[in-house]
């Protein structure tokens, strides 16, 4: 089966849209000021951050993004618009695997209690990454069981971009954020646009 492609688009949360002008505004002064040098990248990583949770940028880690703690407190709300958009489109086809790329391990959390909260059940969903499935083992066991059908959903990074087997029953590839280079979203999207895959996935 072919593949196809969908953009899909959301719009920012009032705390999203409230730090990207913020942001904004930092950014416009330093260039006035002649800011250069890393600056520039620092900044545009901070708002593919916040692009995708409002506190993603205040660093939340794979440890700290369920309870708080470095001094960050517990997070409000887990979810958020593209967090939502992803459940929305996991719970209309159910029946079929989706693979979800995120990089930052406390989005993967946030978005899998987005999912949870959706209706889709815990133990249906499968973390991909290297705190996760440190070992080629642990992520050759994840892979098998999701193409057997033990879990609907694979929240990954890039651990699963190259070399994981994930392609049997995935029918959407969802890429919550977007990699800087066009190779890794094409490695990304080739974990279900490939032969062997039981469906015409959605990229």
């Amino acid at each position: 089966p072919k593949a196809s492609s969908e953009l899909v688009l959301v719009d920012l949360s009032e705390a999203q849209r409230e730090k990207t002008a913020e942001y904004v505004g930092i950014y416009r002064k330093k260039m006035a000021e002649g800011s250069m040098g890393n600056f520039h990248l620092g900044m545009i990583t901070r708002l593919g951050l916040v692009a995708i949770h409002a506190a993603l940028d205040e660093g939340y880690k794979f440890d700290t993004a369920l309870t708080g703690g470095d001094d960050l407190p517990k997070p409000d709300d887990y979810s958020s618009p593209k967090f939502d958009a992803v459940a929305q489109r996991v719970l209309a086809q159910a029946a079929c695997g989706h693979i979800v790329f995120v990089e930052p391990l406390a989005a993967q959390i946030w978005l899998k209690e987005t999912l949870i909260r959706a209706g889709i059940p815990a133990a249906r969903i499968a973390l991909l990454n290297a705190k996760s499935a440190p070992s080629a083992a642990d992520r050759r066991k994840i892979a098998d069981a999701f193409n057997r059908g033990e879990y609907t959903v694979v929240i990954a990074n890039a651990v699963a971009g190259e070399g994981a087997n994930l392609q049997r029953r995935t029918c959407a590839v969802h890429n919550v954020d977007i990699p800087w280079d066009p190779m890794t979203r094409r490695q990304r999207n080739g974990r279900a646009d490939r032969q062997g895959n039981e469906n015409e996935a959605l990229i």
